[in-house]
C-alpha cells in the first residue's frame, strides 16, 4: 500500500492514478519526460480537468469499460467553477491607475497628468489586447485546476505586450533543494509535447518545445523603468527536441535536465537566435497565480468536494437506470405461463387465461428515493463548497427565503470571494507593473512605472430595489444613519451605472433645489444655498434687481412722459404762431419803418 502523502491534492488520493497504485487502465497519464517532482502534480491537473470536462469517469475504478461508460456526468463542477470565476472578476471590474482619479484639468479641460496618461494607455492595450477575456481564462485555468500561468511577451509586429495564457501542467519552476518555495524562483521552465508533420519521413514527428526564463547575476547596469541599478539579467532561451532525441533515461528527470546538444533552437521576430538571450531585464516575465494563496501550488475548488462529486455522479447514474426501469416496469403474471414477454413494448397485448392475472411491478417509490439521495447530494456539495443554491440560479421563486435570510446564506460566499481575490490583488498590480516595464523598454511608453491595480466589481447578484429602498431608509434628510456618497457606493455595487459616488452626489446636490431652499431658510445665507447648488451668485441679489428694475421703469416712465410734455408745449406753440397775424400786415404803401400816429419828420420841409 502507497504512503500517505498530506499536500495540495491529498483529497485526490481516492483515485489510484494519483495514489500510485495500478495506474495502467484509470485515466491519461502525465507525459514521460516531465520528471517525477511534477508527476504528481500534473497528474492531478488531469483529474481535475476530467471533472470540469465531465469526463471523471476515465479515472474511476469501474468493473469494467461497460459499466465506466454508463457513468453520468451532468456539468455540476463547471457550473460551479464559471459561477465563482465571474463573481471573483465582478461585474464591470476595470484598471485603475493610482491618482488617477485625483487629476483634474485646468478651466474645465479633461483631467490631465502622468496617472490619467497611464491609465489611457493601459485601457487601450487590454482592449487591443482582449484583455478582459483572458484574464477570464485564466480565472477558469486558477479556479478548476488549481493554478494558472500568464506569460508576457512583447510583439514587434503588434507593437504591443501579448499575453500568453498558459496551462499551469506547462509549468516547471527550478527552486533549490533547500528553498521553502516561498520566493519568486530564478529559473522557470515552460514546456509542453506537440505533433508535427514530417515531409521528408512523411508520417507526424513528436516534438518537445522548452521556453527557459533564468535570471543570471550581472554587474550593475541601467534600465529605463527604474532609478535603481539593475544587477541580474533575464536569459531567454527557445529550443526543440524531438521525442526520440531525449535519452530515455532522462525523460523522468524532467525539462532542466534537457540536453541541448540536439536541441534546435528557435528564432525571434527580428530573426535573432533564442538561446541565452539577453531581454534587458530583471525579471521574469511569467505570473503564476495560485488560488486560494497556495504556496507553491494553489487549491482547486473541486479537492475538497471531489467525494461528494463523485458521489453525485453516481447517485445520477443510479437515478437514470431507475428512471428507465420505472417508465418499463416489470409485470407480473399469476395464473398463466408467461413465456415470451421476457421483454415488451408500448401497445403489447398480455393475453391470460381465465382466472389469470397481469399486473405491474410498481418502482417508482424507489426513484423517487434516489431523487431525494440526489438533492441532498447536491445541497452538500453548495454548502461544502461555499457556493449557494440561490448563486446557481436553482431556486424557484417559491423557494426564495427572506433578505435576511439570503443575506445570511451570501455570506460564505462573500467570505470565500474575498479570499480569492486577496492574492489576485496583489499578482494582478504584479502583471500590470511587468507589462508597463516591457513597454517602457520598447520606447512605447514613458517611465516611471505607475500603481495600477484591477478594482474588481460586484461580486454578487442584488435585489436592486431592495438596495433601493434601504438606501432611502438608512440616508433619509430627516435622521440620516448612513451618508448619502456612502448609500450611493452601494447603489453602484448592485450594478447601478455610477461611476464615482462622490461626483454622482454633486450631480444630485445640482439639482436639489428643496435641499437649498432649506439651508437659506436655516443659515439665512444665499451664499452657502448657491454653493450646495454649484452656482455662482450674480452680481447683485434679486431685490436689488427688482428695484433697480423699478427705477430704470419709473426713470424710463418719467423720460417719456417729459418727452410727452415738450411734444405738446411744441405743438401748443406752432398752432398759436399760425393763428397771430405779423406786424406790419395790409396794402403794403406805408414805410415798413413807420409807426401809426407818428407826426416826426412832416414839418420840415
Amino acid at each position: 500500500m502507497p504512503d500517505l502523502t498530506l499536500d495540495t491534492w491529498a483529497a485526490l488520493s481516492h483515485k489510484a492514478a494519483i495514489a500510485g497504485t495500478d495506474t495502467s487502465h484509470y485515466g491519461p497519464q502525465p507525459w514521460n519526460w516531465i520528471g517525477n517532482d511534477h508527476k504528481r502534480r500534473l497528474t492531478a491537473y488531469s483529474i481535475l480537468e476530467a471533472y470540469r470536462r465531465n469526463v471523471a469517469r476515465w479515472y474511476v475504478q469501474a468493473s469494467s469499460a461497460e459499466a465506466r461508460d454508463m457513468r453520468r456526468e451532468y456539468g455540476d463542477p463547471d457550473l460551479l467553477m464559471r459561477q465563482v470565476a465571474s463573481s471573483v472578476l465582478g461585474r464591470g471590474y476595470r484598471i485603475a491607475v493610482d491618482g488617477a482619479d485625483d487629476e483634474v484639468g485646468e478651466d474645465g479641460e479633461a483631467a490631465s497628468g502622468p496617472g490619467t496618461t497611464r491609465q489611457k494607455e493601459l485601457a487601450e492595450w487590454s482592449d487591443n489586447e482582449q484583455v478582459e477575456r483572458k484574464l477570464l481564462r485564466n480565472e477558469h485555468q486558477a479556479l478548476s485546476l488549481g493554478d494558472s500561468i500568464l506569460w508576457l511577451a512583447y510583439s514587434a509586429k503588434k507593437k504591443r505586450v501579448i499575453v500568453h495564457v498558459v496551462d499551469p501542467g506547462f509549468y516547471f519552476p527550478v527552486y533549490p533543494g533547500d528553498s521553502d518555495c516561498e520566493d519568486y524562483p530564478d529559473k522557470v521552465h515552460l514546456a509542453w509535447q506537440f505533433e508535427q508533420w514530417d515531409q521528408r519521413t512523411q508520417k507526424d514527428i513528436t516534438y518537445v518545445r522548452r521556453v527557459t526564463f533564468e535570471l543570471a547575476e550581472s554587474t550593475p547596469y541601467s534600465v529605463p523603468y527604474q532609478d535603481d541599478p539593475a544587477t541580474q539579467r533575464c536569459l531567454m532561451t527557445d529550443a526543440t527536441w524531438t521525442l526520440d532525441d531525449l535519452d530515455y533515461d532522462l525523460r523522468n528527470q524532467g525539462p532542466e535536465d534537457f540536453k541541448p546538444q540536439k536541441a534546435v533552437f528557435r528564432q525571434n521576430d527580428e530573426g535573432v537566435t533564442l538561446d541565452q538571450l539577453d531581454l534587458g531585464i530583471d525579471f521574469i516575465p511569467v505570473m503564476h497565480l495560485p488560488n486560494f494563496d497556495g504556496q507553491p501550488w494553489g487549491q482547486s475548488i473541486f479537492t475538497s468536494v471531489s467525494h461528494i462529486i463523485d458521489d453525485l455522479q453516481m447517485a445520477d447514474t443510479d437515478s437514470a437506470e431507475a428512471a428507465d426501469v420505472a417508465g418499463g416496469p416489470p409485470i407480473v403474471i399469476a395464473g398463466a405461463d408467461g413465456s415470451g414477454l421476457d421483454l415488451y413494448g408500448p401497445k403489447t397485448v398480455v393475453s391470460v387465461p381465465t382466472g389469470g392475472q397481469a399486473s405491474v411491478l410498481d418502482t417508482s417509490k424507489g426513484l423517487d428515493s434516489l431523487e431525494n439521495h440526489v438533492d441532498r447530494l447536491f445541497r452538500r456539495l453548495t454548502v461544502n463548497a461555499r457556493i449557494p443554491r440561490e448563486i446557481l440560479g436553482i431556486v424557484g421563486a417559491a423557494e426564495v427565503p427572506s433578505g435576511t435570510a439570503l443575506a445570511l446564506a451570501f455570506n460564505p460566499y462573500k467570505v470565500m470571494i474575498g479570499e480569492l481575490r486577496l492574492s489576485r490583488k496583489f499578482k494582478y498590480r504584479l502583471l500590470f507593473k511587468m507589462v508597463q516595464r516591457l513597454m517602457i523598454v520598447q520606447n512605447r511608453w514613458a517611465a516611471p512605472v505607475q500603481d495600477a491595480v484591477i478594482e474588481f466589481g460586484a461580486p454578487l447578484p442584488e435585489d436592486v430595489a431592495g438596495v433601493v429602498a434601504l438606501v432611502k431608509e438608512l440616508a433619509a434628510a430627516d435622521r440620516p444613519i448612513i451618508s448619502r456618497v456612502t448609500g450611493l457606493a452601494w447603489l453602484a455595487d448592485v450594478g447601478l451605472e455610477i461611476d464615482d459616488p462622490t461626483e454622482e452626489m454633486d450631480r444630485v446636490h445640482e439639482e436639489d433645489f428643496d435641499a437649498a431652499r432649506l439651508i437659506h431658510d436655516a443659515t439665512d445665507s444665499v451664499e452657502m444655498a448657491a454653493e450646495h447648488l454649484g452656482i455662482e451668485l450674480p452680481e447683485e441679489t434679486r431685490e436689488e434687481r427688482v428695484a433697480r428694475e423699478t427705477t430704470e421703469a419709473q426713470a424710463e416712465i418719467a423720460k417719456d412722459q417729459q418727452a410727452t410734455q415738450i411734444a405738446a408745449d411744441e405743438k401748443q406753440a406752432a398752432t398759436v404762431a399760425k393763428n397771430t397775424p405779423k406786424q406790419g400786415a395790409g396794402t403794403g404803401t406805408r414805410n415798413p419803418g413807420a409807426t401809426s400816429g407818428s407826426k416826426s419828420g412832416s414839418r420840415n420841409r
